[in-house]
């Protein structure tokens, strides 16, 4: 049986999926037959769509737990400390902390009448 012919995407994601499963210990056939079946169903199922993978896909948690870290350090008084620290703005660190504590800035700082 011959292989069956996939894009040069195809091939690229049938080449990780068969790396998976040879580090599994599945044998090189079967991983090779598994990774361009698991090709073949992505391809298909995703024909038509664009897909985007952000270069860093843990870029959220990592700002999450950065943020994590600057509401534990922040005591009130020590926004310059921490914008320097984590080389944001003081503007971002209030955005941060009050976000934390549930409180939404307004845009003009205007109290309703």
């Amino acid at each position: 049986m011959s292989k069956e012919t996939f894009p040069l995407i195809g091939e690229d994601i049938a080449g990780i999926i068969e790396g998976f499963y040879r580090l599994q210990g599945f044998p090189p056939e079967q991983a090779s037959s598994r990774g361009r079946k698991f090709a073949r169903l992505l391809l298909v199922s995703l024909a038509g769509t664009k897909v985007w993978f952000p270069a860093d896909p843990f870029k959220a948690s990592k700002i999450e737990a950065r943020n994590v870290e600057i509401r534990a350090k922040f005591d009130g008084n020590n926004t310059a400390q921490l914008a320097e620290e984590f080389d944001l703005s003081r503007q971002w660190i209030w955005k941060i902390v009050n976000k934390a504590a549930g409180r939404v800035d307004d845009l003009f700082d205007i109290a309703p009448p």
